[in-house]
């Protein structure tokens, strides 16, 4: 069971705490945490290929410092985009399934230790099945 949630500023290993003790009671034997940290659209920042191709421009997104304001990655996703006159209506969630199609994972995971923890665990899971 995949469980996960934004880290929301409250950091990563407190996040995992939660999210593993609700989880407790499962019928599953295997809990997989995901915990963007501090929000989802840090990790869709993180590959700029894989953006672009998901997008469908040839944005350059850099990858970007942690920060706790959420609109912080609208503000970025908004400055990548504006000088192709595309104005994503969700703030880039809606390239989140497509940039995980083509994203470098091994790259993503070196920028982003909370991806890196959430790529593990899936490896860890598929080594055992």
């Amino acid at each position: 069971m995949i469980v996960g949630s934004d880290g929301n500023c409250n950091g990563f290993a407190k996040r995992r705490d939660q999210l593993k003790r609700a989880a407790k009671d499962v019928p599953y034997s295997t809990i997989i945490t995901a915990i963007p940290d501090p929000h989802i659209g840090r990790w869709y920042l993180l590959d700029s290929r894989a953006l672009a191709d998901a997008a469908g421009v040839p944005v350059q997104a850099m990858t970007p410092d942690a920060k706790c304001d959420k609109g912080h990655y609208k503000k970025l996703f908004k400055e990548a985009f504006a000088q192709y006159d595309l104005c994503p209506p969700l703030g880039g969630a809606e390239y989140g399934p497509r940039v995980a199609e083509t994203m470098d994972l091994y790259a993503s995971g070196v920028a982003d230790h909370a991806l890196r923890d959430f790529i593990d665990q899936v490896r860890a899971w598929l080594r055992q099945h």
